[in-house]
């Protein structure tokens, strides 16, 4: 089995070593085309949403990947930042994005200077829905983020963490995912989440 990994900003080749741990090739690739080969897709993201969005508009990507998720066999993860470019847009820039998700992504508050903005390191996730498709219990994660998911569903979140407030930090829509966090970066628990993912 072979994943598609779009080529966004990032440390990229990081994902494709993670997934080589979990007995899974990948390839990257910005051509539309790639895409309808494989059954699933990664959409990571470093850097802004404008920047994000101008980059898969540039290259007809947003529409390969509407396409890709029309087919309920397929399955899309969207990562950090790839995680909030699926929701409608982001408080971030002026661009909309993909709409896959329905929400929009909302900058943290806070006066506590115990909270820094961003959010960067280690924290916890909380299951919120028996329904997921993942199966996490006291497994941390890497973050580093200044923005979160503020979704109009709240069935579609499956697992929560907290930092200022409690946010999404993974996503379920159907066969679309969005993880908060940076499972690349995430050592032996960040390998089981993809390990449970390239078996889905």
């Amino acid at each position: 089995m072979k994943i598609a990994i779009i080529n966004q900003k990032g440390n990229i080749r990081s994902i494709v070593n993670m997934l080589l741990k979990c007995g899974a090739e990948s390839y990257i690739t910005d051509n539309p085309d790639d895409i309808i080969k494989v059954d699933k897709v990664i959409l990571p993201g470093v850097g802004s949403f404008d920047y994000a969005m101008n980059f898969l508009k540039k290259k007809k990507l947003d529409i390969a990947l509407n396409e890709f998720v029309s087919n309920k066999n397929n399955i899309l993860l969207g990562i950090c930042l790839g995680m909030q470019i699926l929701f409608e847009g982001s408080e971030e820039g002026i661009e909309n994005g993909l709409g896959l998700v329905k929400g929009k992504i909302v900058k943290f508050q806070s006066e506590n200077i115990n909270f820094k903005i961003p959010h960067m390191g280690w924290n916890f996730v909380e299951k919120t829905s028996s329904k997921s498709l993942f199966n996490l219990k006291n497994q941390r994660y890497y973050f580093a983020h200044s923005y979160y998911a503020n979704l109009d569903n709240q069935d579609n979140i499956s697992y929560q963490t907290e930092y200022i407030n409690k946010f999404p930090s993974i996503v379920e829509n159907n066969n679309i995912i969005g993880f908060q966090f940076h499972p690349e970066k995430s050592h032996n628990f960040g390998k089981q989440i993809l390990n449970q993912f390239v078996n889905l």
